[in-house]
């Protein structure tokens, strides 16, 4: 009975691990990350930009993938990525539909400058900060006039003595991260500034964030927009607050949120910790809620809110929660496109979606999910207003034998089967991409299903026979694996159909 247990147990943990496990259904390249994607309603038509990149981890990390700037189809197969070999961690991009064009910026790509990249994705020009000691890369923004909003950082040095932080006087001397706006013209020559140190009292800062007397992000924003009278909303996340600012006079219009908030939430809580707020063209103002101080059991949201400026209400208009209850406790984003709700929950972990899209109705459109620490800082959902110029593939013959064969011209090629050559001889029921070189990336070819069936007309060409090449490794389950467990027995599968079965020693 005691073995029949053991084993009983033994067969619930497989079968538990199975059922967390992750199905990555997409076709990639060795140069970004795996991920899942369940398409549930296929009627919605956008595009996805994403930056992903794995938390906490460099070069060092034998498993280490440099971040990416992605960008993902409405049916989650990946239409271009790239990166700058110095790229650390990816935090801003997107496609900007008003002059059609693409901004990246990351902590350490090209030194954290705000990047505008054409849509041949070529960098065309990049922007900095003129007075502030060193860029934000939360966010940067074009304005309606042409000109450009750039977040920076400064320090200060505040007597915060007569406060106290989790019970204990502040510092005499607390050096404090000012969180800077320019707007800048198209020649990054500077226009305007505001300094939140100069409106912003430290004393605002919620303690749940945590002090320090030599680094105090009391503030700590993410997010810019330009509202539809030209003043600017900026999110607070250390101040769980959206504040208004005027864009000429740089006085606080109002706050949304926070200890000093002007309006009555009057069928809401509130929220806290959280990311990309904007106004929408319904007038309501969204945003992410993470729900860092929110009651217990912590949970984020995507929210919208009328906000009364005569009644001084906060007037809840729309909210997602995914069921069962998502906390991503930093990062993430919240953004529309039609009737779509977008929603990316940041720092998550599996069984956790990372990706969210829902209609109006908050019935589930689709579900992306990434390895365990790998993660988007936002996620923007955008149409294009030019066409991708994506490589073709196309079906040759060479005695009998079928080809896929990748558009000619390209200086070299990247399958998703891992071959690096023009020609490759396909396995049938298999799902092929090609991605060739496109700018600072790789842009890749529309999807195929290879069957038997699917080059109904060939070419008849002469090309060199590809040798058999390795698909993939299985353990004796059946299941993909990524890296080798010592003493373990695996059947390394190729492209001919062919198996070897190898027993792992490690050296």
């Amino acid at each position: 009975m005691k073995y029949l247990f053991s084993f009983v147990a033994l067969i619930l943990t497989v079968i538990s691990t199975n059922c967390i496990a992750q199905n990555f259904n997409r076709p990639i390249t060795s140069e970004i990350f795996p991920y899942e994607f369940q398409l549930l309603d296929s009627t919605y038509d956008f595009y996805y930009a994403l930056g992903m990149y794995k938390l906490s981890s460099g070069p060092s990390d034998p498993l280490y993938i440099q971040p990416k700037a992605m960008i993902l189809d409405s049916k989650g197969y990946n239409v271009w990525y790239g990166s700058n070999t110095s790229s650390t961690m990816m935090t801003d991009f997107k496609y900007d539909s008003a002059s059609n064009h693409f901004f990246v910026i990351d902590r350490a790509l090209w030194l954290s400058e705000p990047t505008i990249i054409d849509t041949n994705f070529n960098i065309e020009q990049q922007l900095t900060t003129v007075n502030a000691t060193t860029v934000d890369s939360h966010d940067f923004k074009r304005l309606a006039n042409g000109n450009y909003a750039i977040l920076g950082n400064m320090d200060s040095i505040f007597d915060l003595s007569a406060f106290t932080f989790n019970g204990n006087p502040g510092s005499v001397t607390t050096t404090c991260r000012c969180n800077i706006i320019e707007i800048v013209d198209p020649n990054n020559n500077l226009l305007w500034e505001w300094n939140s140190c100069n409106y912003l009292h430290p004393s605002e800062g919620y303690d749940h964030y945590g002090y320090n007397a030599g680094n105090y992000d009391y503030a700590h924003f993410n997010s810019i927009d330009e509202d539809y009278d030209g003043h600017y909303l900026v999110s607070f996340r250390h101040l769980n607050s959206i504040v208004k600012i005027n864009n000429i006079s740089g006085e606080i219009i109002w706050r949304l949120g926070g200890k000093l908030n002007d309006f009555t939430f009057t069928n809401d809580a509130g929220f806290s910790g959280q990311h990309s707020a904007e106004r929408r063209p319904s007038g309501h103002i969204s945003l992410l809620d993470n729900g860092n101080m929110s009651a217990s059991p912590l949970e984020s949201r995507a929210v919208e809110y009328e906000v009364d400026t005569l009644s001084w209400e906060a007037i809840l208009q729309d909210e997602y929660k995914h069921s069962p209850a998502v906390y991503g406790r930093s990062t993430g984003s919240y953004y529309r496109w039609d009737n779509s709700k977008v929603i990316n929950f940041g720092r998550v972990f599996r069984p956790a979606p990372s990706i969210v899209t829902s209609n109006d109705l908050n019935q589930l459109q689709a579900l992306a999910y990434f390895k365990d620490s790998v993660m988007s800082y936002r996620v923007h959902p955008f149409q294009p207003k030019f066409s991708f110029n994506r490589p073709e593939i196309t079906c040759l013959d060479s005695a009998g034998t079928v080809f896929l064969a990748a558009e000619a011209g390209y200086s070299d090629y990247l399958w998703s089967s891992g071959e690096t050559v023009q020609f490759i001889e396909p396995i049938p029921d298999s799902t092929y991409q090609v991605w060739v070189p496109q700018g600072i990336g790789k842009i890749s070819s529309k999807p195929i299903f290879y069957t038997a069936s699917y080059c109904s007309t060939v070419n008849a060409i002469e090309v060199e026979a590809a040798p058999p090449h390795l698909i993939r490794t299985i353990d004796l389950l059946g299941r993909e694996i990524e890296t080798y467990k010592n003493g373990q027995i695996y059947l390394k599968i190729y492209s001919d159909g062919t198996t070897q079965k190898i027993f792992y020693l490690k050296d």
